[in-house]
């Protein structure tokens, strides 16, 4: 008796299990799988590479400024000066008056430039975050490290 117990549950559950495959969708073999969304194409990367007539110290400096362009937008600088190389400085977008680069110590403010221009376009200064002691108390002062850029047209360093 157990056993004709035994055997019916296993051909019910068997026959459940038949009938629940039966009333899935079927699945076409060459059906293609959806198409993922596809994002634009960034812009074309590019370099542009702006020599400048600056002032630092007191004396002429020549600066090379190598600007990183996405399509029409200046995204990023690399400044150079007199042997010393200055860290990659990110754009920042939030300032519309020039064009501001920077990063947790260094700002670079240029003329309002894009791509098509910025050859064109005069530099401001280079300044490096530090501190100052006045009246005993320590304030957070930008050292202007070379001011007065010009665009300079064959200079070299």
């Amino acid at each position: 008796m157990k056993k004709l117990l035994a055997l019916s549950a296993t051909l019910l559950l068997v026959a459940c299990g038949q009938g629940n495959q039966a009333q899935q969708a079927p699945v076409a073999e060459n059906t293609p799988a959806p198409a993922a969304e596809q994002a634009a194409p960034a812009p074309a990367s590019s370099e542009i590479t702006v020599n400048y007539a600056c002032t630092g110290e007191g004396k002429k400096v020549g600066v090379t400024a190598v600007y990183t362009a996405q399509g029409d937008d200046l995204v990023a600088v690399k400044l150079s000066a007199d042997g010393t190389e200055y860290p990659v400085l990110q754009r920042k977008t939030d300032n519309k008056e020039d064009n501001e680069f920077a990063d947790d110590k260094y700002t670079w403010i240029a003329d309002v430039a894009t791509a098509q221009n910025v050859a064109t376009q005069a530099g401001n200064m280079l300044t490096e975050k530090g501190t100052s002691t006045v009246n005993g108390e320590n304030l957070p002062t930008d050292n202007i490290i070379f001011k007065y850029c010009e665009v300079s047209v064959g200079l070299s360093q």
